[in-house]
């Protein structure tokens, strides 16, 4: 009775939302616990710089070589106008940072694509940048500063036999949702609410050239929409290969006076075809099962539920994996055995991000650590834990601020 008084006054003062945070902190017994691990046989390595952050960026990347000896990382001070480093740290040495090259094109939450490129994940990687007045990627030697190759657009996604890549506009994407474009140059299309010569572009790695496959006006002429789009802002996101890199998924986001919507699509390259997979619920994380199944984190509205469903792309069915907790939304990857993923969670009441696995076929969810979440990383700056999957699957990136300033942090685990 007396806490819910508390909390009541607290809400209506300055700086409520903290207060209320760490009362609840204070009454849970957690306001000195930053982090917690749900297993014996887990350990965890911090990968960290004295004043900087180190974060890697999105879940969808792989930060790890092919041998688990290196991890791809960048390191920057605080502000996305300004050039961020690009390099790696050995998996063996966790307090030293080899810089490689420097990029101006980055974000809080999508990092600069930064990736490993060839083959064996050993020598070149790739990135993008901004050059010229230009956005662009790189392909770089990390043993050869003088051995780049320059990509003429930005890639946000690349196929797995590094041929093909996905561009979309940076500028527009970053101003309709920041945090995850790039802020180098204001978009060129702010007057254009749905714009017939930008949307989603494929790029030939080995012409570098590159053509629009499909533009905002020919997606809504092929799929329309019932509501009114009137003041509504269309835009691409989460672009991503299946697999063999014959099919991508991609978001079409709108966003509008009462807040945003998206559908989920996926485009066959070869036969050039969209499906619509999703237009009910709201859709909000992916990952490839295999060529066909995705996996896809998606909020139902009007309920306020979250639900886990794999979608197929040859049925176009769908089957929502039934467990009590996956009930909240994350950030999932299937492991090696493609019964298993990892995930996590947003903050819960006292701001704390869990890390987990979950078992498919046997229906087996484990948690492997809570995180806390600095209450001051918020809205763009925010960072959630994005959990990335060595080739191995006994390493799991991720990034937390839990010990002050964003870290890049490996759990290695065995289950």
């Amino acid at each position: 009775m007396i806490l819910n008084i508390i909390k009541k006054i607290a809400r209506n003062v300055p700086y409520s939302e903290i207060i209320y945070l760490n009362l609840n902190r204070l009454f849970n017994g957690k306001i000195f616990s930053y982090s917690s691990i749900g297993k014996k046989n887990i350990s965890i390595t911090k990968f960290s710089e004295k004043h900087h952050h180190i974060f890697f960026g999105y879940y969808d990347i792989n930060p790890f070589n092919i041998d688990n000896t290196k991890i791809l990382a960048i390191k920057t001070r605080s502000d996305t106008k300004k050039r961020a480093e690009i390099g790696f740290f050995s998996l063996n040495n966790p307090d030293e940072f080899f810089s490689i090259s420097s990029t101006k094109s980055w974000c809080w939450q999508q990092g600069a694509r930064l990736r490993w490129f060839d083959e064996n994940n050993k020598k070149l990687i790739s990135y993008n940048d901004f050059r010229d007045g230009k956005f662009i990627n790189v392909i770089k030697n990390i043993e050869n500063e003088d051995d780049e190759r320059i990509i003429s657009a930005p890639l946000y996604d690349i196929s797995s036999d590094r041929k093909t890549g996905l561009s979309l506009n940076f500028s527009r994407l970053q101003r309709l949702r920041p945090g995850y474009g790039y802020s180098n140059i204001e978009d060129l299309t702010l007057e254009n609410e749905c714009p017939d010569n930008d949307g989603i572009y494929q790029v030939n790695l080995n012409s570098n050239k590159s053509k629009l496959i499909i533009s905002y006006s020919d997606l809504l002429k092929e799929f329309p929409l019932d509501q009114d789009q009137d003041n509504t802002h269309h835009y691409f996101n989460h672009l991503s290969f299946n697999p063999s890199g014959n099919k991508f998924l991609f978001f079409h986001l709108m966003q509008h006076e009462n807040g945003r919507t998206n559908r989920l699509f996926v485009f066959d390259i070869n036969s050039k075809k969209i499906l619509l997979l999703e237009d009910d619920l709201t859709v909000s994380h992916y990952t490839w099962r295999d060529d066909n199944n995705i996996l896809i984190t998606a909020v139902n509205k009007k309920v306020n539920k979250t639900y886990y469903i794999i979608y197929n792309t040859e049925k176009n069915s769908k089957k929502v994996l039934n467990h009590k907790y996956l009930n909240k939304d994350g950030h999932p990857t299937f492991l090696n055995d493609k019964s298993i993923i990892i995930s996590d969670t947003y903050p819960d009441i006292n701001n704390n991000q869990d890390l987990f696995y979950y078992n498919i076929e046997k229906n087996k969810y484990i948690k492997l650590g809570s995180f806390y979440k600095r209450y001051k990383y918020q809205g763009e700056t925010r960072c959630d834990l994005h959990p990335r999957i060595s080739n191995d699957s006994h390493y799991i990136s991720f990034d937390s601020t839990h010990q002050g300033l964003r870290s890049q942090y490996v759990l290695k685990f065995k289950i």
